[in-house]
């Protein structure tokens, strides 16, 4: 009903947003929610989507920054004492100061970048990892070192330290919200 809807769509198996061509100065908005904390280049996804911008066009933005799940960070570390092993398990995030700084040399004017912490209550490790999984914020790196059945155990071992009374522990999320303007 909507004409020129498909050309808004992503395309089949997700964006890219670090290697695709959004054309020059063809969108007066590009929306990027949840998708650029897992680009390998986020620099140049940011001068991508500026360059697609019309002039006086807007980008919004939100991703999972630098900062996020300290209650899994740490029981992943003690598993890779655990083995004697540095592995990474998490990808890169950037914290907010970054992310203005990269929004500047991407080309962006009045850029703006905010930070928001959301708390969540898990009733074990087992749903935090559920969530994540839900949610498509698992580890995205290409490659990946599986956890073993030691390291899930002293993974679980860690995670009953930091467990409440109740059973509960919490876990935080730095959400990013980034906005600029095509000069």
């Amino acid at each position: 009903r909507y004409p020129g809807l498909n050309r808004w769509c992503s395309p089949p198996g997700g964006l890219q947003e670090d290697r695709t061509n959004f054309g020059v100065a063809c969108y007066d908005l590009v929306i990027a929610c949840g998708t650029l904390d897992s680009v390998n280049d986020l620099p140049g996804a940011l001068i991508l989507m500026r360059r697609a911008l019309r002039p006086g066009g807007l980008f919004l933005a939100s991703m999972v920054g630098a900062g996020s799940l300290p209650a899994l960070r740490l029981p992943m570390s003690a598993a890779d004492r655990h083995e004697a092993a540095a592995v990474a398990r998490f990808h890169p995030l950037v914290d907010v100061r970054a992310t203005g700084d990269l929004l500047g040399r991407a080309g962006f004017t009045l850029h703006v970048a905010d930070t928001d912490t959301v708390t969540a209550t898990y009733r074990g490790f087992d749903r935090l990892i559920d969530d994540l999984r839900a949610a498509a914020i698992t580890n995205m790196l290409t490659t990946r070192r599986p956890v073993t059945r030691t390291s899930y155990t002293a993974i679980k071992d860690a995670f009953a330290a930091i467990v409440e009374r109740d059973g509960r522990f919490t876990e935080s999320f730095a959400l990013l919200f980034l906005t600029g303007w095509a000069p």
